[in-house]
């Protein structure tokens, strides 16, 4: 096995790993220290670079508009439905501005206004005054493609001066438990896809950039080749707290069969959706924002259009809008309704429906995005939790904490060096209770083996070994088609609309994808091979179903827990939102084998002027 030693790991080449990189890099006391980008695709093709509408910050730069930052986060956090962290909320866009003056000032080409200021537009569920004015111009963006004119700043930026790895797909965390219980990442083991071995890249520090969960929905916008999920559910393993991944944010605009998605950007310009019958149905769920209502509402209007018309989508109509407009600011939705569609949106409807967008829950972190319970490992950007974005993501805001989230983790990891000098530890923000001599001589510990136990001991079937039918290429279509079962069944029972009866269903589906694994023994032939026949291909899809299925348990146990209806699903059995789940759901891993569950209800003052 191949084997590499640098002085911080960065797994994710998205926005907030390739910003953190960049900034790590330029700080004088880390000239000397080694960083690598490992990505588990081509450097910049992620999530990302897919954003569309725009990044938030109160700039107010369109004429006779006094934005504040104050409003921006009563918009966040009236948006959270509740559930969102206040104080970090209001950080956020208290600094936004800096944030997007200082990319604008690193080269992300926005568009500006004739007197070459950025320019802003309107977005769903922003306003001005607390909520009682008039739609606030608050995202910053460049056409429909902003996501991808970060990309192009941040790649240009880093040039050749960071060691980047690619097709690398995490295979296992090897770490340690201290006396205090805390975890200590020694080492990522992942496979290499390119050159068909696994690498083993040790460090001092570990940031997980790695992106969220929403694809392990079938009907997701985010790239296929994108498996955060996996990386999510071995960090819980090692030990990490999931939370609030109950909260999943289903975009009201994809398009029906390709889910490709479809700007909120064409809506801010002035978009219609429109049902079967031609009518702009939002009337009826919120007739004072209509199309720029939050991102929940239009979602959970869409399903319930679709299901009165006994459809599978509704349409968005930008026909009223001028050709050159949506030719040059909405040109990216122009481009792809073109190809995928046939549909030229200057003269008709495209069709449209609700996709996985992204992930509101994650990895539980503290103030400076370090991973509950680790000394050395950090999560930014989706893969992590904070809870500003509570039980629904306010649009425009999810760029805005990829920024927000590396900005804090930068501070975290600067302090570390500061602190520590070349020989010893001991006196460290994170390490001053590691005894560095006796640290090397404790047990190491293995994520992927401990997701293989407890997933064997959620099965009903005894081990036999069936492996031959490795040698057979089987197992390729058969993780395949567990893959697209597992997604598909997310789709249908614990998509925006659940209750008990379909999580039953959810339920049976993950114990039937339990049964034939654990029946034919892969548990063991994964972990344990020799690598004489290794194939990096297909041990990356054995991490990936055990991923999906590990996370779709959690994802299920937290639906069930909550017997209720609140921001990005509905439970029919429990249509309304309660007072007693204003909580967060809290899961990790409890005597070596149990998902354990609770539920916690954090202290959220409110800071900003004009609350009540």
């Amino acid at each position: 096995m191949k084997s590499i030693h640098t002085d911080i790991v960065v797994v994710g080449s998205g926005g907030s790993g390739m910003f953190f990189t960049q900034e790590i890099a330029k700080i004088k006391e880390n000239s000397n220290k080694k960083i690598l980008i490992c990505s588990s695709t081509k450097n910049g093709e992620t999530s990302t670079s897919s954003a569309k509408g725009g990044i938030n910050a109160s700039l107010s730069n369109n004429i006779n508009e006094n934005d504040k930052w104050q409003y921006h986060a009563f918009d966040t956090i009236v948006s959270s439905k509740g559930l969102g962290d206040c104080s970090s909320s209001e950080l956020m866009c208290r600094i936004a501005p800096k944030i997007v003056n200082y990319l604008d000032k690193i080269g992300v080409l926005f568009t500006k206004t004739n007197d070459n200021k950025i320019s802003q537009r309107t977005y769903g569920g922003q306003r001005l005054n607390y909520g009682l004015g008039d739609f606030a111009h608050r995202a910053c963006y460049n056409k429909d493609k902003t996501g991808k004119a970060i990309i192009d700043a941040l790649k240009n930026n880093l040039g050749d001066k960071i060691d980047i790895l690619e097709y690398l797909n995490v295979f296992d965390i090897e770490y340690k438990i201290l006396k205090n219980k805390q975890r200590y990442i020694k080492k990522i083991i992942f496979n290499d896809i390119e050159n068909n071995q696994k690498i083993s890249v040790s460090a001092d520090v570990f940031v997980f950039a790695s992106g969220g969960y929403s694809s392990v929905y079938e009907s997701a916008t985010a790239a296929k080749a994108t498996t955060g999920y996996s990386v999510i559910s071995l960090l819980a393993n090692a030990g990490a707290r999931l939370k609030d991944v109950e909260f999943v944010q289903f975009h009201p605009t994809s398009m029906y069969r390709f889910g490709t998605l479809v700007s909120e950007a064409c809506r801010a310009e002035g978009g219609y959706l429109e049902n079967e019958d031609g009518t702009r149905f939002l009337e009826l769920y919120d007739s004072r924002n209509m199309e720029l209502a939050p991102r929940d509402v239009i979602s959970k209007a869409i399903f319930n259009e679709m299901q009165k018309h006994k459809t599978k989508f509704v349409y968005l109509n930008l026909t009223h809008l001028d050709k050159n407009l949506i030719q040059t600011k909405l040109s990216n939705a122009y481009k792809n309704a073109l190809i995928f569609c046939g549909v030229d949106i200057t003269k008709e409807r495209l069709k449209i429906c609700p996709a996985a967008h992204y992930s509101m829950g994650g990895i539980d972190i503290d103030k400076y995005y370090k991973i509950v319970n680790f000394v050395n490992a950090f999560a930014i950007g989706e893969a992590s939790c904070k809870s500003i974005h509570g039980a629904n993501r306010l649009g425009c805001n999810s760029l805005l904490e990829l920024f927000y989230s590396s900005t804090m983790c930068l501070k975290g990891v600067k302090d570390y060096y500061l602190k520590s000098s070349k020989n010893s530890h001991s006196h460290t923000l994170f390490f001053k209770d590691i005894d560095f001599n006796k640290l090397e001589k404790l047990k190491s510990y293995s994520a992927i083996y401990h997701m293989s136990e407890v997933l064997r001991k959620s099965s009903y079937s005894n081990l036999k070994n069936n492996s031959f039918l490795l040698q057979e290429g089987l197992l390729h279509d058969k993780f395949n088609k567990s893959e697209t079962d597992i997604k598909s069944a997310m789709d249908l029972y614990l998509g925006i609309s659940r209750n008990n009866g379909s999580m039953k269903q959810m339920k049976n589906v993950i114990d039937n994808e339990l049964s034939w694994i654990s029946s034919m023994g892969l548990f063991k032939f994964f972990y344990d091979g020799d690598g004489r026949n290794y194939d990096s291909i297909l041990t990356t899809k054995f991490i990936n179903v055990m991923s999906l299925i590990f996370l779709a348990q959690i994802i299920l146990k937290a639906s069930l827990y909550r017997k209720e209806t609140r921001g990005s699903f509905v439970r029919t059995d429990y249509p309304i939102m309660m007072k007693f789940y204003e909580k967060n759901s809290i899961f990790y891993i409890k005597d070596k084998s149990t998902i354990f569950a609770k539920i916690v209800n954090l202290f959220r003052p409110f800071y900003c002027d004009g609350f009540k």
